[in-house]
């Protein structure tokens, strides 16, 4: 298995949490994990202090390296039945809807979290695929 690497933004909402990263967000504020997908896996848990002081250098416009990520799902698109009260709103007997990729961290969990805590909207990433 060869894996190709590119460097990339991702928007931080097509990053599955782990369960661990989901725990600490929620520590920090409940609402803010409500979007995320949360995979259920047997990954150590994120050091406090880490946390805080990247937290910390965030908030201080500190520039961090890219974090490594996995695509897990691909871009796809389907077509989607639409019920005759909705054709005229969405046009037609079938639409065209768009699955968007999603990503699994390797490298870069605190960041992760950290990004999401201060109120970012996407992180700096090396995507790695399977070629």
């Amino acid at each position: 298995m060869n894996l190709v690497r590119s460097e990339t933004i991702i928007p931080l909402d097509r990053i599955i949490l782990s369960k661990k990263m989901n725990d600490k967000i929620n520590d920090y504020d409940p609402k803010l994990s409500s979007s995320f997908e949360i995979k259920d896996d047997n990954c150590f848990g994120l050091d406090d202090e880490k946390l805080r002081n990247i937290i910390r250098d965030m908030n201080s416009n500190d520039i961090f390296p890219p974090i490594d990520v996995i695509q897990v799902v691909t871009s796809k698109t389907y077509k989607a039945y639409i019920p005759p009260a909705l054709r005229n709103k969405y046009g037609g007997k079938e639409n065209i809807i768009l699955v968007q990729p999603k990503y699994e961290v390797l490298n870069g969990r605190h960041r992760v979290v950290a990004s999401i805590i201060t109120g970012k909207s996407s992180i700096n990433c090396n995507v790695f695929l399977m070629a």
